[in-house]
């Protein structure tokens, strides 16, 4: 796959962790949700130690995210 574009990598089934959360991310920032949770969830059961930066990575979005979440159920709730 050297050589390849990015973007047609990612359509390729990858094993690797580190370019699941990179495209975890990238559709993130397209406002894909549910697209990006099942990357960064398959980042996450790629990397059962914990020790792929990329799949740490992905654990601090989806860490962040969770407590977005939970901040604006708890502003709604305060209405």
């Amino acid at each position: 796959m050297p050589g390849m574009p990015v973007w047609e990598r990612s359509r390729w089934p990858s094993t690797d962790p580190t370019v699941q959360a990179n495209l975890g991310e990238a559709l993130l920032r397209q406002g894909k949700f549910e697209e990006a949770t099942k990357a960064f969830e398959k980042a996450l059961a790629l990397d059962p130690n914990e020790e792929d930066p990329g799949a740490n990575r992905a654990r601090a979005i989806i860490d962040g995210m969770e407590l977005v979440v939970a901040e604006i159920e708890r502003m709604a709730s305060a209405k």
